[in-house]
C-alpha cells in the first residue's frame, strides 16, 4: 500500500467525478461514523452519453442485507486507510476483488454505506468487464461468497490462489453453454414482447446455472430495495 493519507479514494482513469464528490463522501463518512462510503452513479458510454443510473443501497442495514447477494458498494468508494491496512489490501480474485474486499470489511465489523447522491459517471466500454456477462465473473462471485460464509462459520476463510484457479476453471462445454445463455440474456433485454422476453429468459436459466443464480440474486436485491424502511 503506497498511499500515506488518512483516506483512500478509488477512481478509474476514464470515469468522471462530480467536482465535490470527495468532499461530499468525506462529510457523509464523518457525519455517520463510517469506514467506507460509496455513492450513486450514472453510467455513460464511450462518448459520454447517458445510459442508466444506479440505485445503490443506502443505510448500513440495507447494505449488509444486499451484500449477501451482490456487492452493495461500487468500486468508487472513499475509505479510511486503516481498513486497507487491517485487510492487507486486495486479494487477486479476477473480477471480484472489490466485492471480496467489501465482504471482508463487513465481516471485520467495519461500517459501510452509500452516499444518496449521484457523484460519479462510470464509463462502460464495449467488451469491458462491466459489460460482458462472463462465466469467470459469475464463478468468481460465487467464490467470494463462499469465502464469506466460511468466515461467518469459522472466523476465517481458506483463500488460496491455486485452489481459487481450480474453482474458477470450466470445461469447454460449460463455457459454450454459458456463452449461449448470455446471448439469450442479452436478447431477452431487447424484447418488447413479454412472451418473447420470457422465452429468452427461460433459455438463459436452462443453459447456465450461473446466469440463473445471477438473475435470482438480482430479483432478491430488487425486493430488498423495494421493501427497505
Amino acid at each position: 500500500m503506497l498511499a500515506k493519507g488518512q483516506y483512500i479514494a478509488r477512481f478509474d482513469g476514464d470515469d468522471i467525478a462530480a467536482p465535490d464528490r470527495i468532499e461530499k463522501q468525506l462529510h457523509y463518512l464523518e457525519a455517520n461514523d463510517l469506514d467506507i462510503v460509496g455513492c450513486q452513479m450514472h453510467s455513460i458510454n464511450e462518448i459520454g452519453e447517458h445510459l442508466t443510473k444506479s440505485i445503490s443501497p443506502v443505510g448500513e442495514d440495507i447494505v449488509k442485507k444486499v451484500s449477501k447477494y451482490v456487492s452493495p458498494i461500487a468500486h468508487i468508494w472513499l475509505a479510511k486507510r486503516e481498513v486497507y491496512d487491517e485487510l492487507q489490501g486486495y486479494r487477486e480474485i479476477p473480477y471480484a476483488e472489490d466485492y471480496d474486499f467489501i465482504l471482508r470489511a463487513l465481516d471485520r465489523g467495519y461500517k459501510c454505506d452509500n452516499h444518496p447522491e449521484y457523484l460519479m459517471y462510470i464509463r462502460h466500454r464495449q467488451g469491458n468487464s462491466a459489460s460482458v456477462a462472463s462465466l469467470l465473473q459469475r464463478k468468481a462471485h460465487n467464490y467470494v461468497l463462499k469465502l464469506h460464509k466460511l468466515r461467518i462459520r469459522r472466523g476465517r476463510d481458506n483463500f488460496d490462489v491455486l485452489s481459487m484457479h481450480k474453482k474458477l476453471s470450466s470445461s469447454i462445454l460449460i463455457e459454450k453453454l454459458h456463452s449461449t445463455s448470455s446471448r439469450c440474456l442479452a436478447l431477452a433485454v431487447q424484447q418488447k414482447s413479454m412472451y418473447r422476453r420470457f422465452f429468452f429468459i427461460f433459455l438463459t436459466v436452462l443453459l447456465s446455472i450461473y446466469n440463473m443464480q445471477y438473475l435470482y440474486r438480482r430479483l432478491i436485491v430488487r425486493n430488498i430495495m423495494r421493501n427497505k424502511k
